[in-house]
């Protein structure tokens, strides 16, 4: 008897020691990928946690900025861009959740009712759900801000400047999937309507939640703040963008440290297809490129392949979150200088995770 369980014990030795060999195996081929990709495109800094095994390990690579030469690290923070749509879209599931929104309610019952007759015309048939999923014909943009040549944006958006968008732009063609920025900005809005706290305290009820301790819509600790660099010309320093009320979709902050934990969280939700969960965002979504399989749902988008995640870039800021349930994988990718190259590197991340779960 002793005999068996000395083997039992010495098989499950050896397939551990197989299983953490396999993983660092994963994680070094990830990091020379990571800077390879980093030394042929000249990227300052790009930042890596990948989930496997239920376990995070983190790649990190450059510096905050060129001319001071310190190293990053899995804390460091830098602006998300559309990444922070998935932290949105769980803000608004918790609201939905606890009853005071309504997917299907028109957004018009949240809005002020103060707005102009042109303006509820305009708005009258848009309802959350269609915001949520990208369907409401509202511009992908804000029409009241003009930028040059893809310049940062610096301005403080209030809530009087929603009044004055929906009074100038034109709605595009409704229940169809057209990607708005600006209709994520209106939910982070209805948001703090509905509840009555700001978006940063509800964001911070998130991120407590999950130990996110950089995530926030103003960046916590300017010393751990990695400065961006122009897309066409990475020698050139931009800024992070600082743009009140229009934070929610595009202008959060936070670190790979961060996000990773979320995905670990979010992995396992759904992995477990716990549906009632509000790390849950496909729950309500409709096809977003007719005959793809491609949907999009909550700030998530489902390729119909088991693939689930999002991306976006900001001139400067690059962000990347993807996850596997079948595969029990993913990551999360940050980087200070964004472009086509980012989705190339995520793409080779993604098979070489998958491909390691099957063996």
């Amino acid at each position: 008897m002793k005999q068996v369980v000395f083997s039992i014990l010495m098989s499950l030795s050896l397939m551990t020691l197989c299983a953490q060999s396999s993983s660092q195996q994963v994680a070094s081929e990830i990091k020379a990928l990571v800077y390879k990709y980093a030394t042929e495109n000249d990227i300052p800094t790009i930042n890596v946690g990948i989930v496997l095994d239920g376990q995070i390990r983190f790649i990190n690579y450059g510096v905050d900025k060129r001319t001071t030469q310190n190293k990053t690290n899995e804390h460091s923070i830098f602006q998300i861009a559309s990444v922070g749509k998935i932290l949105t879209g769980i803000v608004v599931n918790d609201l939905i959740q606890k009853g005071k929104l309504d997917i299907n309610e028109p957004i018009l019952s949240y809005l002020p009712d103060s707005y102009s007759k042109k303006i509820k015309s305009k708005l009258e048939g848009i309802t959350i759900r269609d915001l949520l999923n990208h369907r409401s014909g509202l511009p992908r943009q804000s029409k009241i801000i003009k930028r040059k040549n893809d310049e940062p944006i610096v301005y403080n958006y209030n809530a009087s400047d929603f009044e004055k968008d929906f009074d100038k732009m034109k709605l595009e063609k409704e229940d169809v999937f057209n990607y708005s920025n600006f209709g994520y900005a209106v939910l982070g809005y209805i948001a703090e309507r509905v509840s009555g706290a700001s978006f940063e305290e509800l964001l911070s009820d998130l991120t407590k939640q999950y130990k996110m301790e950089s995530t926030s819509v103003s960046c916590k600790d300017g010393n751990l703040l990695v400065t961006p660099y122009k897309e066409d010309n990475r020698k050139v320093e931009t800024q992070n963008w600082e743009m009140g009320k229009l934070a929610p979709p595009s202008g959060l902050y936070s670190s790979v440290s961060d996000l990773t934990r979320l995905l670990l969280a979010q992995l396992k939700v759904y992995k477990e297809g716990n549906k009632k969960d509000i790390l849950f965002l496909t729950n309500d979504i409709r096809d977003a490129w007719g005959g793809t399989g491609i949907s999009y749902g909550y700030g998530l988008f489902d390729w119909g392949n088991g693939e689930f995640g999002h991306g976006g870039g900001m001139d400067g800021y690059g962000s990347e979150y993807w996850f596997y349930p079948k595969e029990n994988v993913g990551f999360a990718l940050l980087t200070s200088s964004g472009g086509k190259w980012v989705t190339e590197l995520s793409k080779e991340i993604s098979k070489i995770l998958i491909d390691m779960s099957e063996e």
